[in-house]
């Protein structure tokens, strides 16, 4: 097999992507990781140099809701989803874009997660294209009923808007953030798609958890650190959770069965994950002081 090159396009490079480069050439899957800095207002642009060099391209996922209007595409489903994280490359094909993060969470769930009721309410956190491409699993998995919280009332609304038009037969709901303590605990499952450490306007009213069924299933999408304040507050109220790092280690290893045709282990991938997570730098202050609020 010819040496796999690849890249990640975004404003930040993803630590868990140079794991995953190690992990490969230790499996002996010589791979070449580039990562491009890359903005929305520069991405088309970042897009072609990528291209150029014939790499495969994942997206960040603070860009991947504006990669569909920075590509050639005519599928509707591309155009109303705005989730694309990866674009596909084959010598004879060319380039082809996936949404392989709806994909992959679909899989990882339908595999890993017993008794998940898709007739409960599904209760999403954030607008952005991680959010929708998590949005679409859920819909894969069956589930027909979908609250989304934002923290603005536009993004949300175009949100429901565009999948409103491909998903005919899914009730959408919006909860303003100030209006979260107040939900009933009516929802099954909840995806959480914003990490602390990147924002100064994390929506600490989620931490109650009052919006949750007893029992309920409880994912972070975020993988610094592999334990947020999110899922030990979660467990220290019984529910169940998936770690950010498991979700997203399932969905590299998807991506690289794609692009090499190799299946790789995922339990040492996922084992490999957290070990190196774990030394990330990041701001524990402020982590501790979420859980200093909530006495954990």
């Amino acid at each position: 097999m010819e040496e796999l090159k690849w890249c990640e396009i975004g404003p930040l490079k993803t630590p868990r992507l140079e794991v995953l480069s190690q992990y490969l050439n230790s499996k002996g899957i010589q791979n070449q990781f580039t990562f491009i800095e890359a903005t929305d207002a520069n991405l088309k642009e970042k897009i072609a140099e990528a291209t150029a060099q014939k790499l495969s391209i994942r997206f960040h996922p603070k860009n991947i809701d504006q990669v569909s209007l920075n590509i050639k595409n005519n599928l509707r489903e591309l155009e109303n989803l705005k989730a694309v994280d990866s674009l596909m490359f084959d010598e004879k094909k060319g380039y082809w874009p996936e949404i392989l993060f709806r994909d992959s969470l679909f899989e990882f769930l339908t595999h890993t997660v017993k008794n998940l009721d898709v007739m409960d309410k599904g209760f999403v956190i954030g607008t952005c294209g991680l959010a929708r491409a998590s949005i679409a699993a859920l819909i894969k998995l069956g589930f027909s009923k979908i609250n989304i919280t934002s923290k603005d009332d536009e993004s949300a609304l175009n949100l429901i808007k565009d999948f409103k038009e491909i998903f005919y037969n899914v009730q959408f709901e919006y909860t303003k953030r100030v209006d979260v303590t107040i939900l009933p605990g009516t929802h099954g499952l909840v995806i959480n798609t914003f990490s602390v450490l990147d924002s100064e306007d994390f929506p600490n009213e989620i931490y109650y958890f009052n919006f949750l069924k007893k029992g309920g299933l409880v994912i972070d999408l975020v993988d610094v650190p592999p334990e947020t304040p999110f899922l030990r507050i979660a467990q220290d109220i019984g529910a169940r959770v998936v770690r950010g790092y498991e979700a997203f280690g399932f969905y590299d290893l998807n991506w690289v069965l794609k692009v090499t045709g190799l299946k790789t282990d995922f339990d040492e991938y996922k084992q490999l994950l957290k070990t190196n997570l774990d030394q990330v730098a990041y701001d524990k202050n402020k982590i501790q002081t979420i859980l200093d609020e909530f006495q954990m």
